[in-house]
């Protein structure tokens, strides 16, 4: 459903605040390699700082295998409600950033451009309150 909602509001132009994880989600989506050490320090933090042993042996942990098979589960079902409404065959024209992006918005803020086109209603630009 997560999926289908996205990306019907892209379709249409309407940017949606969504954190999803850029590895685990959005670099996916681009088919960007990403290992199962980039996920697991993305996604659990806190399970990424107790695990045991090198990068490569992390992948052999039930613990983690059974976290990697959900996070699979959970991708796949928002992937397969994106690709029901855009075509994720030409998502790996982007990089995982730049669909963020696409999806999302643009996070970064014109401060500039904000002045330019700022319209003041009781206030003028140099009030303590507007600095």
């Amino acid at each position: 459903f997560l999926g289908k909602l996205v990306s019907s509001a892209v379709r249409h132009g309407i940017p949606v605040d969504l954190d999803l994880p850029l590895g685990t989600v959005w670099r996916r989506l681009c088919e960007e390699k990403i290992s199962t050490f980039e996920i697991l320090e993305e996604v659990d933090l806190i399970a990424h700082r107790q695990s045991k042993g090198s990068p490569t042996d992390m992948g052999q942990d039930p613990s983690v295998l059974k976290f990697l098979a959900t996070q699979q589960h959970l991708f796949n079902a928002f992937a397969d409600g994106v690709s029901s409404v855009l075509p994720v065959e030409l998502f790996s024209m982007f990089t995982g950033v730049e669909l963020r992006d696409y999806f999302c918005g643009n996070q970064e803020i014109d401060v500039e451009l904000l002045r330019t086109v700022v319209e003041y209603e009781g206030y003028k630009e140099h009030d303590k309150v507007i600095q």
